[in-house]
């Protein structure tokens, strides 16, 4: 007995290894299993076209997106093998399901025999002479005269009701007033409250270190590689050289990776740009943690919860 109860907790025990092995697995394939991304943009005289392809898992699960003048085109693959195959696949299963569980019935149709025929005649004959009963009562229903009561309803006099409705008017313009004016002292006290709030030096610091959270973030999944050219042209020589020194800030981002060639005598806007970039879960992971353990950003979570709720 004994040894047949070590054998199913041993099982058991197995089982739940192994299920926390998978939950584990999925956790660190979540956290340090990159997003990839690749992006490409290309435009000529008179077509363009944009591209772009998110990979997880070494492709096995990716999104392909496409756009351009001649459409857009959006398509999900697992393991390689695109979606819209995979649904094809479980309708074709469920119409073969369906197509041999209706071979199984049989409609079998009803015989009508000749005798039948005048007992049908006679039940019509008698359902018409019901329709004309129904119509000759209705009709001796409506001679009747009106209802004793609908001649005595009371009649009010012509100021009584104009008076009347005047009040009720002015009720319901007082009351209006009091909803705005009470609406407004809300609003200031709301505005006031806020002022206050965000005045404070916790808040401050609560907001500067999400804000430095997000710069990482943004930092961490932009793109890492850049490459290509792009044709600029304004048709102005002084409005394409303003439109360079604006563009010469973002210098220290690209580099010598995106060249930017100025076209001076005509209006254009060609080129050929791509990226690639990776995102890990970690990173949101350890941004998350930061944010959650920061004794301002709590503080300041729960204050505007509790004005939400």
């Amino acid at each position: 007995m004994l040894h047949i109860l070590w054998l199913v907790i041993k099982c058991i025990g197995i089982v739940l290894a192994f299920l926390l092995a998978l939950i584990l697995l999925a956790v660190l394939l979540v956290l340090f299993c990159p997003v990839r991304y690749r992006g490409r943009a290309k435009r000529d005289a008179d077509k363009w076209e944009i591209s772009g392809r998110a990979g997880w898992l070494l492709g096995l699960v990716s999104v392909h997106i496409a756009g351009g003048s001649e459409g857009s085109r959006v398509q999900i693959r697992l393991f390689g093998i695109d979606t819209a195959v995979w649904k094809k696949l479980f309708t074709r299963k469920k119409i073969a399901g369906k197509s041999s569980y209706a071979g199984e019935k049989k409609i079998k149709a009803p015989v009508v025999s000749g005798d039948a025929e005048p007992a049908h005649r006679e039940e019509q004959t008698a359902g018409v002479q019901t329709e004309k009963l129904k119509i000759e009562k209705s009709e001796s229903f409506s001679e009747k005269p009106r209802n004793e009561k609908s001649e005595r309803v009371e009649r009010e006099n012509f100021l009584k009701r104009f008076w009347r409705s005047l009040a009720d008017k002015y009720r319901s313009i007082r009351e209006r007033v009091k909803k705005m004016i009470s609406a407004f002292r809300n609003l200031c006290s709301t505005v006031s409250l806020w002022k206050e709030f965000l005045g404070k030096s916790q808040t401050k610091a609560a907001f500067g270190r999400t804000w430095q959270q997000i710069l990482a973030l943004l930092r961490h999944a932009g793109p890492q590689k850049w490459k290509g050219y792009v044709d600029l042209g304004l048709g102005s020589p002084a409005a394409t050289g303003q439109l360079l020194a604006v563009l010469g800030a973002s210098y220290p981002l690209h580099r010598s990776c995106l060249s930017v060639n100025p076209v001076w005598d005509r209006k254009v806007l060609e080129g050929n740009v791509q990226m690639r970039g990776r995102v890990y879960g970690a990173a949101f992971l350890c941004a998350a943690c930061r944010l959650y353990f920061d004794k301002n950003v709590k503080n300041t979570f729960r204050w505007i919860m509790r004005q939400a709720g």
